[in-house]
């Protein structure tokens, strides 16, 4: 994992530039092993003895988030197409609102959705 000062990078309109490692790692932690915020920014900030925000993790969650659109779209597709699909929804707390998570499943594909509301 590198991060980069932006005086290595001559990037005048930033202070730290985070390398796609890191950027993976993050998303990894938070799509796949479910971590809040919180603890992935404590996570990195030990092992890389660099501070590093929550709204940073954010901001980086929100650009890999942009980043998957298509093949997240894809997923969705053929989850669609698909004679039979196994689903799934469950009520979840973000911030302090209640969020409904929904899960569909193929033998090879899962495919989940959220919203604050109940109804699709």
């Amino acid at each position: 994992m590198r991060v980069w000062l932006c005086e290595q990078l001559r990037c005048p309109n930033c202070r730290i530039k985070y390398g796609d490692n890191l950027r993976a790692l993050i998303t990894y932690l938070r799509v796949v092993q479910c971590m809040p915020f919180k603890r992935i920014a404590e996570l990195i900030s030990d092992l890389r003895d660099r501070k590093i925000s929550e709204g940073t993790v954010q901001n980086i969650l929100k650009e890999s988030s942009k980043k998957a659109s298509s093949a997240y779209e894809e997923i969705r597709r053929r989850v669609e197409l698909t004679p039979v699909t196994g689903a799934d929804e469950t009520g979840t707390v973000v911030g302090k609102e209640l969020h409904w998570n929904w899960k569909f499943q193929t033998d090879l594909l899962t495919f989940v959705y959220q919203m604050k509301s109940k109804g699709m």
